[in-house]
């Protein structure tokens, strides 16, 4: 048996949001036992290569790898953005169209890189049976 290495040790979310889902995913060549540290548990796993967790707050998670006569070890940070909930107000205009005000977020704003749109313009039809 070899020495104990950490392939890889990554993060699969696409995005990290409170109340959601992180993708933890690793790969160790060579280990007997490997130990999952967060601030809020331990975890120690045999045969298993990925988690799924909750996450609510900023969090480091350290992975540890035991092998025979050997350790390894690497860290990754998850930082969740918190998103604000805020009641939007529409505006009819003459038209008959309606206008949402700006949907801002400063936080997650940069993480898609201003992808929101500033107007959004709807069109209600009726329709009567």
């Amino acid at each position: 048996m070899g020495k104990v290495k950490i392939h890889k040790f990554k993060n699969l979310s696409n995005y990290q949001i409170c109340g959601g889902i992180i993708h933890l995913k690793w790969e160790v060549s060579d280990a007997l036992c490997i130990i999952l540290i967060s601030s809020k548990f331990l975890q120690f796993f045999t045969k298993t290569t990925e988690i799924k967790l909750l996450t609510n707050r900023p969090q480091k998670y350290s992975l540890i790898a035991l092998g025979l006569f050997s350790i390894s070890k690497k860290t990754i940070w998850s930082n969740p953005v918190k998103l604000n909930s805020d009641k939007k107000k529409f505006k009819k205009i003459s038209s008959g169209k309606i206008s949402i005000d700006n949907l801002k977020n400063k936080k997650i704003s940069p993480i898609i890189r201003n992808s929101f749109p500033k107007k959004i313009k709807l069109k209600i039809k009726e329709i009567r049976p």
